[in-house]
């Protein structure tokens, strides 16, 4: 399954009065998008999970697709009113599918950085499509326990979105 970049770290207007934050929000997103492609390889491994580094890797072998997958724009499908994709996110999905075998893809096209006190939450608005016909199959969303820092918080959301299982 591709997982795709994040679309749009939004800072709620609690978090977003702090301009030091404000200034690293385009490094929290990688640090969101980092922490997503970790839990899900962590504690769903029985999906093949092909986050950017993967993709990146693939597209070598083809490099005349000019597709870069950190800047691929699933932002639009935080409108819950989408049901498929557009192009240019469909074609460059469906040339990703044809150079990994993915069936799938996985976009977390949002993700909401609330501050309350001291404390920061996160929650992930996660997007699953069909490169195939370009369909939007399902939505969800995963809020995380509260925690200290930004990164923390993004952290333990993405954790939420796959629940820890014993062996």
């Amino acid at each position: 399954m591709l997982l795709l970049p994040v679309g749009d770290l939004v800072l709620t207007d609690s978090a977003g009065v702090s301009p030091a934050l404000a200034a690293r929000a385009w490094s929290l997103r990688g640090v969101a998008e980092a922490a997503l492609d970790s839990a899900l390889k962590a504690r769903a491994p029985g999906v093949v999970w092909l986050g950017l580094a993967e993709q990146q890797r693939a597209l070598r072998m083809a490099p005349a697709l000019g597709i870069e997958p950190a800047r691929l724009d699933t932002r639009y499908l935080l409108d819950p009113r989408i049901t498929s994709m557009v192009d240019p996110l469909w074609s460059q999905l469906r040339a990703l599918m044809g150079l990994t075998n993915a069936r799938a893809a996985l976009a977390p096209a949002g993700v909401l950085l609330d501050r309350r006190g001291t404390e920061y939450t996160a929650e992930y608005v996660l997007v699953l499509v069909d490169p195939r016909d370009g369909s939007v199959v399902g939505r969800g969303r995963t809020v995380g326990p509260a925690a200290a820092t930004p990164e923390a918080a993004l952290a333990a959301a993405a954790l939420a979105t796959v629940p820890s299982t014993v062996h």
